[in-house]
């Protein structure tokens, strides 16, 4: 639908511009009255009503699209808020598929759900939501790859899920992605 105001709005611009230049080729069904004038107000109008069509109409089903796209349902038991046996479904986007996107690699089910899972444990490890896991994770691939370092996101989630950070409590995720850049870029 939004494209049809795209369409639309670059009719009326187009009309606008002949307006401007030719307003009796702009204004062919008008019988009298073709003055630039009335070919201002007409696609002018025209132009700015279907502009702000098609950026209501994009937001919205750009949004949706997406969030269609990169949700998936995970469950997590939480025995703190619930009753035993009794599962909390915690909507999340799907971070592993758009880290595996990045390594330039297929992003086939076995790799995305190992590095959703490596997500999950290290966002229960750090105690910071998934997203801010693979935020710094990309971050890390790139300042590696920058320096020469070619390493997967999949690879730098299992080095930083098996470093030995037990002895660092309370140590942001942030601090310790930039703890593990220095050791790789010495």
């Amino acid at each position: 639908m939004a494209n049809i105001f795209v369409v639309l709005t670059l009719v009326s611009l187009l009309g606008l511009i002949i307006g401007i230049i030719s307003p009796d080729k702009a204004l062919f069904w008008k019988a009298e009255n073709k003055t630039r004038k009335n070919s201002l107000l007409i696609y002018g109008l025209g132009t700015i009503i279907f502009f702000i069509a098609f950026g209501v109409l994009s937001d919205s089903s750009q949004s949706n699209s997406s969030d269609n796209d990169n949700t998936q349902t995970v469950k997590i038991a939480d025995k703190e808020t619930e009753p035993e046996g009794t599962d909390a479904i915690v909507e999340q986007k799907n971070f592993g598929k758009m880290l595996a996107t990045l390594d330039d690699k297929e992003t086939d089910d076995f790799t995305v759900n190992e590095i959703n899972s490596l997500l999950v444990n290290l966002s229960s490890q750090y105690k910071e939501p998934v997203d801010t896991i693979a935020e710094y994770t990309s971050r890390v691939q790139g300042v590696l790859n920058n320096n020469g370092i070619k390493k997967s996101n999949l690879e730098i989630l299992k080095e930083l899920k098996e470093s030995n950070t037990s002895n660092l409590e309370g140590v942001k995720f942030k601090e310790i992605s930039t703890l593990y850049l220095m050791s790789k870029t010495k």
